[in-house]
């Protein structure tokens, strides 16, 4: 008699809740030095656990919208 043997399919990989810095410059398209200095002066959103500094996927997602809101130019009047 055969047995029917059926694979788990694997859980869908869920994404980090924290990423590091090296991520996190990774993510912004910028350089961990400029992560590193824009996280001091409080203009990242951040999360210290110990000594690490760590970052939110949705926190900079959600700071990147703000940053596209506000430096979208005004409407001058209408189009030409």
């Amino acid at each position: 008699m055969a047995v029917a043997i059926y694979k788990q399919s694997p859980a869908p990989e869920q994404p980090p809740l924290l990423v590091d810095s090296k991520t996190a410059a990774r993510m912004l398209s910028i350089c961990t030095k400029t992560l590193w200095q824009m996280t001091r002066e409080g203009e990242l959103p951040c999360l210290r656990v110990g000594r690490r500094t760590l970052y939110s996927p949705a926190k900079l997602q959600a700071w990147i919208d703000t940053q596209a809101t506000a430096n979208t130019p005004a409407d001058k009047g209408g189009a030409r």
